[in-house]
């Protein structure tokens, strides 16, 4: 499972990632709103899940739920799908 929270963590993996697609690894992404990543992942034809559809605002307050949203929903995708490996940097 891959968390990925910037574009450039998309570049970063994305290699990565292919390889483990054809050794037939099954591969989770997560992404949240930023910038051009999901828009990345489209273009790349790569299954992703947006966790934070929506974004956040700059205050305080709001990254402080928003880091609660996004660890609560990875929790719920690590409980469902059960990876052997995560790697993001977000966790």
């Amino acid at each position: 499972m891959f968390f990925l929270g910037h574009p450039a963590h998309f570049h970063l993996f994305k290699n990565i990632i292919s390889n483990l697609q054809e050794r037939n690894h099954e591969i989770r992404m997560l992404i949240k709103t930023k910038d051009v990543l999901e828009q990345l992942c489209i273009n790349n034809n790569v299954d992703y899940h947006n966790i934070l559809p929506k974004g956040r605002k700059d205050n305080k307050l709001s990254m402080l739920i928003g880091v609660i949203k996004r660890d609560l929903k990875i929790l719920h995708f690590i409980r469902s799908f059960r990876p052997h490996l995560l790697i993001g940097s977000g966790f």
